[in-house]
């Protein structure tokens, strides 16, 4: 964090000892992470883990080329990150259980986990330049959706051949400024009861109708109760003509 440099004698002590870190509480080990990942310094920090074990040691199997591809991910993120966003950017090369598993350890709260998960189970999905408008509103009403974008845009930038990625995101950029203040995730037209009362049929297929008519509803194409309810009886004569 202050940028001094670690004595060799010093360097090597606490390469002897880095196995011995999962000794201390899960909870201070977070206090020390965060310390090192929320900091503009945070990927000369994170190189320095690698090296001298101690990343290894609190997240076992956390090495080679996932490891490498973390220092370059966090070397991309913007200055101010918060903790979530930085440790997903740790494991930004690695599948999203294996990095559930790896930070049982720290002990973080509820939110701190959906946080990550979130980040990491959708990596890639904004890279998607055909992604329909209903998707689109979707995934930009998520909480996280910004730090979403941060983390695709620094693994593109980390990655060997980003720049079509990268091309990509701006292009969502844009689309999403386009949308100005449209409500993102408006009141369905209709609800469950007003489904049953056109004729749906409680169950499963009650939950796909009203699924794709708020689908519909989304990509603009049903605007009035009156609209919806026609698109709903429409869907229902074609759902029978299924069944027989």
């Amino acid at each position: 964090q202050l940028c001094f440099a670690i004595e060799p004698a010093t360097w090597s002590a606490i390469r002897s000892n880095a196995k011995k870190i999962t000794k201390i509480s899960g909870e201070r080990i977070a206090i020390e992470l965060e310390a090192i990942l929320v900091n503009p310094n945070r990927s000369i920090g994170t190189s320095m883990l690698v090296k001298n074990g101690l990343a290894k040691a609190i997240f076992p199997g956390f090495s080679g080329r996932h490891a490498e591809f973390a220092v370059s991910v966090l070397g991309q993120l913007r200055k101010k990150v918060d903790f979530a966003l930085a440790l997903a950017s740790l494991f930004a090369g690695c599948p999203t259980e294996f990095a559930r598993q790896k930070c049982q350890i720290l002990k973080l709260s509820r939110s701190q986990n959906k946080h990550i998960k979130f980040l990491l189970a959708n990596r890639g999905k904004l890279l998607d330049d055909q992604m329909t408008l209903s998707r689109l509103k979707m995934i930009l009403f998520e909480p996280y959706f910004w730090d979403l974008y941060e983390l695709q845009r620094a693994i593109q930038k980390a990655g060997p051949d980003g720049r079509e990625g990268i091309a990509v995101l701006g292009r969502l950029r844009k689309r999403i400024k386009d949308l100005g203040d449209v409500e993102l995730r408006p009141k369905p037209l209709l609800n469950g009861h007003d489904l049953i009362r056109l004729g749906a049929v409680p169950g499963p297929a009650l939950g796909q109708l009203a699924e794709e008519m708020y689908i519909a509803q989304l990509e603009g194409k049903l605007q009035t109760p009156a609209q919806a309810r026609q698109w709903v009886q429409t869907w229902l004569q074609k759902h029978r003509v299924t069944e027989k």
